[in-house]
């Protein structure tokens, strides 16, 4: 018995011996694979050492039983050994198979949680970048940012997962000595992708907010802008539903007044532009598409060229109306002082002279002045012409005022021109009476000259009875043919110096016929 002992506790404590490396640390991997690897090539060892327990609990049961009655020190010395070196393997068996599996079991809840967590990390950032704000309009940011709600609220449910992740992560970590680089690093992945999903998440919300922000106050702008342009075309619809009564150049200021509201609108134009663009730039930025805010703005800004355009073309057609009024009622104007001024002449007209000269003197200021009314009839013609024009033309919506003025200054001029004619006829008269008073005085008086001398050369009163008789036979034939004449010629001539004097205006002088 002592010898089999002897014999066993030498093949014992020499497999102890080979299994004595076991007394050095492991450092447990945490790679997976090199982890698998220092299971497999430990478990072996772990079953061999859990096999032989019961082998080596009898051994030294059985060696205690018989160092005890026979006293062996060597046997005793070895059973020590083998006890010591025993529950030494065992112990760090145990614990190294303990602290692999246990790290294997860390690595594969970690592993199964961090592939489901990348999964759906994978999903999310795909569903995010997504969720851009796309063709901009208010129903579509509305609906966009209820899905951002919904999906934030999604990425909150699996707050709780990520941090299970990481303190699978971290625990399997702190079970590890070797190779947590990796794992290390795709934590540290999973962190910052966890965080930037959520701060995209929030950045995202932002954008959109603030896009359908941009975008109501783009839109109330945009609606401003079109009711403003829109009372412009009203009201020019509204200017020419009058038709040809749209031409009075009294419409002048109403026309220029929508011109300058239209002109108004030119800076909230180009900010609306401004804002357009900035929009369109900063969805673009966003991922999305805003273009067709730039088609809006074309379009109103279209509007409001064409109806510039009209707008010009009616301001053209009525400054051109206002500039022949204008012209026409200057023309009227100027007429009617010419012919106060003309009247006012009519009215200083002196009465007829009676001296040839000062006759003559006024009619040819009479003449004159009917030269001058000659010439306003030519103009009240070019004015009736005008006035005709312009009622063709629509640019006079009273025809019957416009042709009456025309027909006051006519009616005005006949009447003067009538007085001056009738002026002038009694000038040409009394001149022509006053010729032939004078033809006849100036004959008469000749007349009395040559009977006057020929009276002188009557021979005296003869002393003979015949020479008498011839000579009153000769008187008799003198003052029949001769004296007698002569008496009518100056009865004559005092009837047509009388009628001269008699016929003259008060205050006319007559003295120069008086005196004749």
């Amino acid at each position: 018995m002592v010898v089999i002992s002897l014999k066993n506790c030498s093949k014992t404590l020499g497999w102890l011996s080979e299994l004595s490396n076991l007394a050095e640390r492991l450092l447990v991997s945490a790679h997976k694979q090199t982890l698998q690897h220092q299971i497999d090539t430990h478990e072996p060892i772990y079953r061999e050492v859990m096999a032989r327990e019961h082998e080596i609990i009898m051994l030294i049961n059985k060696g205690k039983d018989l160092s005890d009655r026979q006293q062996d020190r060597t046997v005793r010395r070895d059973l020590d050994r083998i006890q010591q070196q025993w529950e030494k393997l065992r112990r760090e068996a145990v614990d190294r198979h303990t602290r692999l599996q246990t790290c294997m079991e860390h690595c594969k809840k970690y592993e199964i949680t961090s592939e489901a967590l990348l999964a759906w990390l994978r999903t999310a950032e795909d569903k995010l970048s997504e969720m851009n704000p796309g063709v901009l309009s208010k129903a579509k940011l509305d609906a966009r940012l209820r899905d951002l709600q919904t999906f934030r609220s999604e990425v909150w449910k699996h707050s709780g997962e990520f941090e299970n992740t990481k303190g699978l992560g971290e625990t399997f970590l702190s079970s590890c000595d070797v190779d947590k680089e990796p794992i290390k690093a795709e934590l540290q992945n999973i962190r910052e992708r966890w965080e930037r999903l959520n701060n995209d998440l929030i950045a995202r919300a932002h954008e959109i907010e603030n896009c359908s922000r941009r975008l109501g106050d783009f839109n109330d702008e945009l609606r401003n802008l079109d009711h403003a342009v829109g009372r412009c075309e009203d009201r020019l619809a509204a200017h020419d539903a009058l038709g040809g009564a749209a031409k009075d150049p009294k419409l002048l200021e109403r026309v220029k007044a929508i011109r300058e509201e239209l002109i108004s609108l030119q800076k909230p134009l180009q900010n609306l532009k401004g804002m357009a663009k900035d929009i369109c730039a900063e969805a673009r930025s966003a991922g999305g598409d805003a273009e067709h805010l730039t088609d809006d703005v074309d379009g109103i800004a279209d509007r409001i060229g064409e109806l510039q355009s009209r707008l010009d073309d009616r301001l053209g057609e009525l400054q051109s109306a206002a500039t022949a009024v204008s012209q026409f009622n200057e023309q009227i104007k100027t007429l009617g002082i010419d012919l106060n001024e003309i009247e006012n002449e009519v009215e200083k007209l002196s009465p007829p002279a009676r001296e040839i000269k000062r006759v003559q003197t006024q009619i040819h200021d009479t003449t004159k002045l009917q030269n001058k009314i000659e010439r306003i009839a030519d103009r009240i013609e070019d004015g009736e012409r005008a006035a005709d024009a312009l009622v063709d033309a629509g640019f006079s919506p009273d025809t019957t005022q416009t042709r009456e003025q025309i027909s006051i200054l006519r009616k005005t001029l006949t009447r003067l021109d009538n007085r001056v004619r009738d002026h002038a006829q009694n000038l040409e008269d009394v001149l022509r009476s006053l010729h032939n008073f004078y033809d006849i005085e100036s004959q008469t008086m000749d007349d009395i000259k040559d009977i006057s001398e020929e009276f002188s050369r009557m021979k005296p009163v003869g002393s003979e009875l015949e020479q008498i008789r011839r000579q009153q036979e000769d008187f008799r034939n003198f003052r029949e043919n001769k004296f007698e004449p002569l008496a009518q010629n100056v009865d004559q001539v005092n009837v047509c110096g009388r009628d001269l004097v008699r016929s003259a205006s008060s205050g006319v002088s007559t003295s120069q016929i008086e005196k004749t």
